[in-house]
């Protein structure tokens, strides 16, 4: 790629990440977009586009992707940067089978792996966005995603059955919810907490079911009890404007690296993920707000 180029598609990630959570609200079930060559009439054009991701395309949207935008560039210039919009096949939850442990290639800090999810002939494992991400989210940038044919070196590694498991950064949302998702190099993963069982489905919390009981298992701290101790909670972060709504909070003990980790009732249906906490409680992200980000089906 050449200088200019590189400098250009640069530029046009640093765009759709500001812009994305905007472009989110205004049109229908956009699930990503990126910098990408628009195909049309059976063959790609020699420029880049901002390609949106949707979950289904409608002939009359109630609020139409516009076919460009006029982007502005640091050397001052507008340009008329195109769109193109493609259907994109829904992830399907597969399995919970917790990695042992997540972590960047370039940095120290690691998570755990709250589920993993399968889309098309890929497989992928389920975290935070703060555990992944925590470069892109110091400068206040809430959205990534990069597709598949521009995945091209190692970004993370996971540990699962004592195993080295490559992983390739592929989606990252912090607004409402707390969630990455990973693409790996693996064939298979079993669907089973380990030394626990297998998980028997999912279950919404709500107000019938404040006191039940729960468990963590943290990729540090194992398997941890508690109860539910409240839900609908929304709560600020280091970046102005943005919170995490609608979490659950427990009683469940967690340290850093269980974030990402399952949390699930006594006869193994899963609530969501851990994303953080404080010394007695611990908020974990439910199921259904996962769902309704990434517009998943269920396998169970």
């Amino acid at each position: 790629m050449k200088s200019t180029t590189r400098h250009k598609f640069n530029f046009l990630t640093k765009y759709i990440q500001k812009n994305f959570l905007r472009w989110k609200k205004q049109y229908p079930n956009i699930v990503g977009a990126h910098p990408g060559k628009k195909y049309k009439k059976g063959r790609y054009l020699n420029k880049y586009s901002i390609i949106f991701l949707v979950t289904k395309k409608f002939k009359n949207p109630k609020s139409k992707i516009p076919e460009y935008f006029n982007v502005k560039f640091p050397d001052g210039k507008i340009k008329k940067i195109l769109t193109d919009v493609n259907e994109m096949e829904k992830f399907s939850f597969r399995s919970v089978s917790l990695g042992d442990r997540n972590r960047r290639k370039d940095l120290n800090n690691f998570g755990s792996i709250g589920g993993f999810f399968e889309r098309g002939n890929h497989l992928y494992a389920c975290t935070n966005m703060h555990v992944t991400l925590p470069d892109l989210l110091s400068q206040n940038q809430t959205y990534f995603y990069k597709p598949v044919n521009q995945q091209f070196q190692t970004d993370t590694f996971l540990f699962n059955n004592f195993q080295s498991i490559e992983g390739f950064l592929e989606v990252g949302l912090f607004n409402k919810v707390d969630v990455s998702m990973i693409r790996v190099n693996a064939a298979n993963i079993q669907n089973a907490l380990p030394g626990i069982g297998f998980p028997s489905g999912f279950l919404p919390i709500n107000s019938l079911t404040v006191g039940m009981s729960l468990s963590m298992h943290g990729g540090v701290s194992l398997n941890q009890p508690g109860s539910v101790l409240g839900f609908g909670v929304s709560i600020p972060t280091p970046i102005t404007g943005i919170r995490l709504d609608n979490l659950i909070i427990t009683s469940v003990r967690s340290v850093e690296g269980d974030s990402g980790s399952p949390v699930y009732t006594p006869d193994l249906r899963i609530v969501g993920i851990v994303i953080g906490g404080t010394i007695s409680t611990t908020y974990v992200l439910p199921i259904q707000a996962i769902q309704n980000e990434l517009d998943y089906t269920f396998k169970f």
